[in-house]
């Protein structure tokens, strides 16, 4: 039995050539072949545009999210569109910042910082760390 929230690619209509729909896709990979990510900004989305450096413009709907995509415009690798601002005008915008040389290169920049870090082992050295303070 499928909810109503489950959407059937069939059920959208006939595909485009601009327009892929399907039931799953790793987020990982198709971030890697977009120009610009168009997101919420939920810790997910973010991490995985940094990972796979790619720009984004976001509209953040929660404080967890607006703050994520704040992070980014510091970063200058991403513009958050406040939500009382969104218009056609504002995203657009946005979408040729993003696309900008600097900001992709910014993108980039990042991406190479996140995938330099080894963060499972920083992690657990840190994990033993503390527990060998406390112990």
């Amino acid at each position: 039995m499928r909810n109503n929230h489950d959407s059937v690619p069939e059920e959208l209509g006939p595909a485009a050539d601009n327009f892929y729909a399907a039931r799953f896709l790793p987020s990982h990979l198709v971030n890697e072949m977009a120009d610009i990510a168009v997101m919420h900004g939920g810790q997910g989305t973010v991490q995985t545009a940094v990972w796979c450096g790619t720009p984004v413009v976001g509209i953040g709907m929660q404080w967890e999210q607006q703050a994520n995509l704040d992070g980014l415009e510091k970063a200058g690798m991403g513009i958050r569109v406040p939500l009382h601002s969104v218009s056609r005008k504002n995203i657009l915008s946005a979408v040729e910042k993003a696309a900008s040389e600097t900001c992709q290169a910014r993108a980039r920049k990042m991406q190479a910082i996140v995938r330099s870090c080894d963060g499972v082992q920083t992690a657990i050295n840190r994990m033993n760390q503390f527990a060998a303070e406390r112990g």
